[in-house]
């Protein structure tokens, strides 16, 4: 969310308003997004523009409070004081090129201990009969 509100301040181009709006109804904050979707609507020329207004009409009817006409691109304040996920990096066993070299290692040990049993001379004495 953070990363498309400065886009739409480096560039401010209506598609991002549709992407707002967008992430700001997944997140759940209807009365944001109607906003967005207005701007939108007035900024740019989309194609559809009856869905995107039967869909801001929508989304003004199920929000509690008055709605602005414009976007809010000041993000709400749960936003702002979220913490962005910390990922764990990930273990030496779950990587991918491990698991490759370790099987190449053992097929090269496997192929090379089966040509070297194949290729090797008969022995030097005679071996007993076993009856």
């Amino acid at each position: 969310m953070r990363e498309l509100a400065e886009a739409y301040r480096l560039s401010p181009r209506p598609e991002l308003l549709f992407n707002i709006g967008r992430s700001y109804e997944a997140l759940g904050y209807a009365r944001e997004a109607a906003g967005c979707y207005r701007e939108f609507i007035t900024r740019g020329a989309p194609p559809e523009r009856a869905e995107l207004e039967a869909r801001a009409a929508q989304l003004e009817h199920s929000a509690a409070m008055p709605l602005s006409e414009t976007c809010a691109l000041a993000l709400p304040e749960e936003i702002v004081a979220r913490p962005e996920p910390v990922t764990k990096p990930t273990p030496l066993y779950r990587k991918w090129w491990l698991w490759t070299v370790v099987g190449t290692v053992i097929a090269g040990v496997a192929v090379g201990t089966a040509v070297g049993l194949a290729t090797r001379p008969p022995p030097a004495f005679p071996l007993p009969e076993v009856r």
